[in-house]
């Protein structure tokens, strides 16, 4: 059955990659994008650092969500000795805080949906250098579980753990390759579990290790 679906940061990389395949699919999917300017009709300029955007990004979608998938991620260094007031909100605002919110305004379409938060396999490990990144990561999987425990009536939630799965300029090659070799995963592999999670009743909410 053809979804409704809605995609934070779908203007590139594992965003692009999703929206492509599941239009594909046969669904509708509505995307937001913040620096990578899009003309697509269904793209939607919105800064997730911003709450008061979010809010109004909201009131004016006149469409109702049956699939929110929080794929936007605030990823820049930081640690115990580096990290500021700026550094850490920004991540949170982005990582955390508006997942949260979306996640406020998809409740109140009480259409029973689901939500999927893409996670990180490597924040497990706490990463040195990027503490925000990793609190953020990891807070926005036990609000994934808090869900699950509070509000299965209302949606179900998943939580997508990804591993190093497209290269990212700020790693060295090298670096993202070994990384890789420890966290593995594929695009094509993102989208296989997407697509199940979306058409089929019998998978389970919850946290998923990819």
């Amino acid at each position: 059955m053809s979804k409704i679906i809605l995609i934070t940061a779908g203007a590139k990389r594992i965003g692009k990659e999703l929206v492509e395949h599941l239009r594909k699919q046969g669904h509708r999917v509505l995307f937001t994008y913040n620096s990578t300017k899009s003309e697509d009709i269904d793209s939607y300029q919105l800064d997730l650092a911003d709450a008061k955007e979010i809010e109004k990004f909201w009131s004016n979608l006149n469409t109702k969500i049956d699939v929110l998938i929080n794929n936007a991620a605030c990823f820049e260094k930081d640690d115990a000795t580096s990290t500021t007031i700026n550094s850490f909100q920004k991540h949170m605002a982005i990582n955390l805080e508006a997942p949260i919110l979306m996640t406020q305004k998809f409740l109140e379409q009480e259409n029973n949906g689901l939500i999927i938060n893409m996670l990180d396999k490597w924040a497990d490990s706490y990463p040195e250098k990027f503490l925000s990144y990793t609190l953020s990561k990891n807070g926005l999987e036990a609000f994934t579980c808090y869900l699950n425990q509070n509000y299965t009536t209302q949606i179900k939630a998943f939580g997508i753990k990804l591993g190093f799965t497209l290269y990212n300029e700020k790693f060295p090659l090298k670096f993202f390759n070994d990384k890789k070799s420890l966290y593995p995963s594929s695009v094509e592999q993102l989208i296989g579990l997407i697509d199940i999670i979306i058409s089929s009743d019998k998978i389970s909410p919850g946290v998923i290790d990819l």
